[in-house]
Parts: C-alpha cells; sequence; structure tokens
C-alpha cells in the first residue's frame, strides 16, 4: 500500500500550541478575525480534546487518510495535511477494510439500515445493542441509529459520521468522527474524495 507523509508528534504539538496561542491571543484583540469554520474552533475553546486539529485553506479537501493503529484521521488540501482527529473504528468482529474507497455517497441526516436501540415510552434507551429485525421489548420501540454527516465509502454501508469518539475501536465498521469535526468536513469532501484506511 502506497505510504503517505504524515505530520511527527513534535509538529503536531508545536501546531496545537501554536494554535492554541493563536486562539488566546486572538480572544484578547479587538479586531480578532472570525474563523471560517466556528464549529471545530469552539470544540477546541471549550474541551480539552488534544487530538484535534483544524487548518485548511478555503476550498474542498482532496483526500482523507485513517490510521487505525493510531485511531487518528488526518486531512490533506495537496500535499499539505490541514486537519486532523481521533477517531473511533470497527471493533473486533466488525473491522473497518483496509484500502483506498473513494466517497461514493453524502447524507447529513443518515440512519442505519442495520443497528440502532430499544427506547421504552419514556424516552429511555434499555438497549444499544438492537436491529430491526429483533422483536422489541414490551413497552419499547426500535429507533435506528443516527449517523450525522455521513460519507459513504462502501456498498455494504461502511463509512465515516458523526458519533461517539472513544479513541479506541468500538463501532460495527464504520468511522465515528467528533460531532464539529464531522460536520465542518462534511461540507468539504467532494464525491470522489480517496480515503486511505491503512492498519
Amino acid at each position: 500500500m502506497r505510504s503517505f507523509p504524515r505530520p511527527t508528534a513534535t509538529g503536531l504539538l508545536f501546531a496545537a500550541l501554536a494554535g492554541g496561542i493563536g486562539l488566546f491571543l486572538g480572544g484578547c484583540a479587538s479586531t480578532a478575525p472570525t474563523p471560517p469554520t466556528p464549529h471545530v474552533t469552539d470544540w477546541y475553546q471549550k474541551r480539552i480534546l488534544s487530538a484535534i486539529y483544524w487548518n485548511p485553506d478555503p476550498g474542498p479537501f482532496t483526500r482523507l487518510e485513517l490510521h487505525l493503529g493510531e485511531n487518528r484521521l488526518y486531512a490533506y488540501q495537496g500535499s499539505r495535511m490541514v486537519a486532523m482527529t481521533t477517531v473511533s473504528a470497527g471493533r473486533d468482529g466488525h473491522d473497518t477494510p483496509i484500502g483506498t474507497f473513494p466517497v461514493i455517497a453524502k447524507d447529513k441526516d443518515h440512519h442505519s439500515n442495520e443497528y440502532g436501540s430499544f427506547v421504552n415510552d419514556a424516552g429511555k434507551t434499555v438497549d444499544t445493542n438492537a436491529g430491526p429485525a429483533m422483536t422489541p421489548p414490551p413497552g419499547t420501540h426500535y429507533v435506528p441509529a443516527g449517523m450525522p454527516f455521513y460519507l459513504r465509502l462502501t456498498e455494504d454501508g461502511v463509512g465515516l459520521h458523526a458519533g461517539y469518539v472513544t479513541g479506541t475501536r468500538v463501532s460495527h465498521g464504520c468511522i465515528r468522527l467528533p460531532a464539529p469535526f464531522a460536520e465542518d468536513l462534511f461540507s468539504r469532501i467532494p464525491l470522489g474524495t480517496p480515503v486511505t484506511i491503512a492498519p
């Protein structure tokens, strides 16, 4: 498989520190510029989440690169790495496939046709490991899992989407992204964008 250059740990640390200093100083300035993608910036300012980086130029991303061993996704514009985040990919038995896949579909408000939860009449989730063919327990109903800002990679449904991210492999095969990152990424990924998934 082709290997692409990735930033070093020192480079990422420097970028994160520089970004943090820039956000701090920008907050003190009276004429601070408005960031072009506020969702990721807001997430960065309100949470301690070191493994998130967002510094793109205007325009679309040209490729994505997922490294399962690192639980990280890198986004590129040409040869420049412009964004990075921690992800949660497929757990054992639901492995995320290895290879290079084009984005074949996009759906801002996608729902799974295979996985979901049983929810009672009060709206409380009673089982998070349900499927549409399973019989709901009395007093519950089936709710398909939400997969917002979905970027489909394979015909059997593997893709990237917003979801609960632990930095470990816990999904049914998809790649979960932090919600604000997924939202801002969605608009910058044209159909056909290559996504390389490496071990």
